[in-house]
């Protein structure tokens, strides 16, 4: 905690399920002065979709988005300029922010993998520390540390409630995209078939009913989603913690692109919740226990039998301490782990 005392942050992080509000807030807790701006211009659906295919349309909104950034906070002296994933922001811009905050440590957090970030990798050169999530591009690229996320205080420990000795409900949350909705729905279908009276709740977010309308007309992963299984706005935070709190066992399907463990991921383990996910880099943690995290094929998920029946092993409180929120961020803003041989 005293890393970060009387240090002054300029925080420049997507909104995404009040997340970035979390991490503002532990930063203020932890003595710091905290300055924050959203990654992108606006978060209207098009918007999003225009930066991620064709951005240049897009470049001259965002380098006036953060030439006024700039303009805002020219008088001010930061000890950290910390961007998390930054896909709105370009060389150019990034360029003109380390001119204008020529003393500042820049700091940058990649929640995504490289490929699904524009730019991503060009950028990675400008910054003082650049970490990231997802272990395989850590291990490819130079200088780039691996960090996986953190849970916030929802999701700690303290909040688990004790499990059952055999799997009774299982809980998805989270946003539409790719196959996620086919691969839930197959994982469940997989577990009504282990055990008949499982409970199964699941909630699929879109942030746009309009473009969710366009998307089903060309993409036939969307085609087939009935309507009224999606929702247009996120599940409350408060809601998502207590589902997550009653379930069993929780359901991580992640992006068929990435191979970083999903927030979803770091908060099961906090609970000491099951977990059946599709992403197999989870088994290279530490805290990965086949009793515990059962990794399915997203095209034929297969859950064994004994995964279900067999109660959850505890784990080493000092396994889950390191995800919390406060030492993230002092792990982030102080010195990165290196897993990357040709890094010294």
């Amino acid at each position: 905690m005293k890393k970060l005392k009387n240090k002054s942050i300029l925080l420049i992080a997507p909104s995404f399920l009040r997340y970035d509000e979390e991490i503002k807030a532990c930063l203020e807790k932890m003595g710091a002065t905290v300055v924050m701006y959203d990654e992108r211009p606006t978060t209207i659906g098009l918007y999003k979709v225009f930066n991620r295919l064709r951005p240049q349309l897009l470049e001259p909104i965002n380098q006036r988005y953060f030439q006024k950034i700039i303009e805002q906070n020219k008088h001010k002296d930061y000890d950290f300029v910390f961007v998390i994933k930054g896909e709105a922001l370009s060389c150019k811009s990034l360029t003109r922010l380390k001119s204008a905050f020529a003393k500042s440590v820049f700091v940058n957090y990649i929640w995504d993998s490289l490929s699904n970030v524009n730019g991503a990798k060009a950028k990675l050169e400008l910054f003082d520390r650049c970490y990231s999530f997802d272990y395989i591009d850590c291990s490819r690229t130079l200088n780039l540390h691996y960090k996986p996320l953190f849970y916030i205080n929802k999701y700690s420990p303290s909040t688990a409630k004790p499990a059952n000795s055999s799997v009774q409900s299982a809980v998805f949350v989270g946003s539409l995209h790719s196959d996620r909705y086919w691969v839930v729905k197959s994982i469940c279908d997989e577990l009504k078939q282990r055990k008949e009276d499982i409970e199964t709740f699941t909630y699929f977010y879109f942030s746009s009913s309009f473009i969710f309308r366009i998307l089903k007309i060309f993409l036939t992963t969307f085609r087939n989603i009935p309507f009224k299984e999606v929702h247009f706005s996120p599940l409350d935070a408060e809601e998502n913690a207590l589902k997550t709190q009653a379930a069993d066992v929780v359901i991580d399907v992640a992006h068929p692109g990435q191979s970083g463990l999903t927030l979803r991921t770091i908060e099961t383990v906090a609970m000491s919740k099951k977990l059946i996910t599709t992403n197999p880099s989870v088994m290279n943690e530490e805290f990965y226990n086949s009793k515990n995290i059962c990794v399915v094929d997203r095209k034929n998920p297969t859950i064994p039998r004994e995964f279900l029946q067999n109660s959850y092993v505890p784990l080493k409180p000092s396994l889950i301490e390191d995800f919390n929120l406060e030492n993230w961020l002092i792990a982030v803003l102080g010195r990165p782990r290196n897993i990357n041989p040709n890094q010294n």
